[in-house]
């Protein structure tokens, strides 16, 4: 049975959004690595989960490698709860701690160990995302990347579903979907 997240984030996603048009503008503007964070901590009110996937006493939205987020992470998940469960930002260096995630991003400093990580998650119900250039052609599920100076994101709903995960619709309208 999935879960049904809170959709009423899709607003504050669609104000994030707009904030990618002045990503170079000046000291207003929002970072690309504050847009990312913020998109990483919206996308799990746009993703539904297993019950079985749900199980545990936190939210889990992981970095494997280096942090490209700074604070802006923690920032954003701070005081925040997914269906109930506190958000917990977790910043790792061993693949052995990658399965506990509900959300993981992959740094690019972990280019090269890639095919590892994506090979040892491929049956978990963890949403993956990075902005490894062709991480989607590489099995990962979203991958950031700039485009007009925005920040933009490729998804690939059906690599997802195979996992038990299931993106909304609204946020499938946002993203960019890839076949691979």
């Amino acid at each position: 049975m999935l879960l049904v997240l809170h959709k009423h984030y899709f607003s504050i996603l669609l104000l994030c959004l707009s904030y990618t048009n002045m990503l170079y503008a000046g000291d207003l503007s929002l970072s690309e690595s504050q847009l990312k964070a913020m998109y990483l901590f919206r996308y799990s009110s746009f993703i539904e989960w297993t019950t079985e996937a749900l199980t545990t006493n936190t939210f889990k939205i992981c970095v494997f490698g280096e942090n490209p987020f700074g604070k802006s992470l923690d920032l954003a998940v701070a005081n925040e709860t997914v269906n109930g469960l506190p958000i917990e930002a977790l910043y790792i260096n061993q693949q052995k701690n990658i399965l506990g995630c509900h959300i993981l991003f992959i740094a690019k400093s972990e280019s090269a160990e890639l095919d590892s990580i994506l090979t040892l998650i491929q049956h978990s119900p963890i949403l993956t995302v990075s902005d490894i250039k062709d991480f989607i052609h590489l099995g990962g599920m979203i991958e950031f990347y700039i485009r007009d100076n925005k920040v933009r994101f490729f998804i690939n709903p059906d690599l997802s579903k195979g996992v038990g995960l299931r993106i909304d619709a609204n946020l499938l309208r946002v993203g960019d979907i890839v076949t691979p």
